[in-house]
């Protein structure tokens, strides 16, 4: 299985090539290499990678369970998430155009910590 948050082109070609029939699923949910824009290739072996939305997840969800089920489970899961990532995420916060494009600019370069959750403010 893949689960691509980066959406470069040639790594997922690569491992879909070397995994062939090994490979079950495969879902495109970022782009974080955004400066390689190229299509994946039309002959990529099976199985072809499919892209996840949340929007349209989320509606799927509520079409299933109903919007109050929904939004309780969606509920619990984010107090079961917030609380986790408060024992292994820093958050740093950033105001103004100038703060901003710093923190662009390091995340840009690799200077980021994954550790940390950036939260900017244009104002």
């Amino acid at each position: 299985m893949i689960v691509d948050f980066a959406g470069n082109t040639q790594l997922i070609e690569t491992l879909h090539s070397r995994l062939d029939d090994k490979l079950n699923y495969c879902c495109m949910v970022g782009l974080s290499h955004w400066e390689d824009n190229r299509a994946l290739s039309a002959d990529l072996p099976c199985p072809k990678p499919i892209m996840f939305f949340a929007p349209s997840q989320s509606q799927k969800r509520i079409n299933e369970w109903g919007g109050k089920q929904f939004q309780s489970l969606l509920a619990q899961q984010w107090n079961s998430f917030s609380k986790s990532a408060s024992q292994w995420l820093d958050i740093e916060t950033s105001a103004g155009l100038g703060a901003t494009k710093v923190v662009y600019e390091k995340i840009l370069l690799g200077q980021a910590s994954p550790k940390t959750g950036q939260q900017v403010s244009l104002l």
